[in-house]
């Protein structure tokens, strides 16, 4: 196994059992910063989970050959995550162009480290 792939999946592991933790504690709701941390850590994990769809040839190797197609891919997601978001709870939070907004640059910021992060594991690599 490839090691951008291991590195995904834990990350992958290790961001869903801290989500449900911050689901269940209302870390969301309590910790001002804590949302954006998690878009973070979720945009550097979508970028190397990206790595992990490429070495499996699901997905072309040019979508990774540059952290703006990997960061275009990830804004996708990250678009699709915040639509489905408004569609289960069916209102607007107050501050939803704000929160939406902060979660986008985040997830953004998240997914140029994590192509960075998959890039140099890729260079390791034998």
């Amino acid at each position: 196994m490839k090691s951008t792939t291991i590195l995904a999946l834990l990350l992958a592991f290790q961001l869903a059992a801290v989500h449900m933790v911050a689901l269940k504690f209302s870390l969301y709701w309590e910790i001002d910063w804590f949302d954006n941390l998690m878009h973070l850590f979720g945009g550097v994990v979508l970028s190397l989970l990206l790595y992990t769809l490429v070495d499996i040839k699901v997905l072309a190797k040019r979508w990774v050959s540059s952290w703006r197609r990997t960061a275009l891919l990830v804004l996708t997601v990250v678009l699709t995550w915040e639509v489905i978001g408004v569609l289960i709870t069916m209102r607007f939070k107050d501050n939803f162009i704000s929160d939406t907004s902060s979660d986008l640059v985040f997830g953004i910021l998240g997914s140029i480290i994590g192509w960075f992060i998959g890039r140099q594991l890729k260079k390791l690599e034998l």
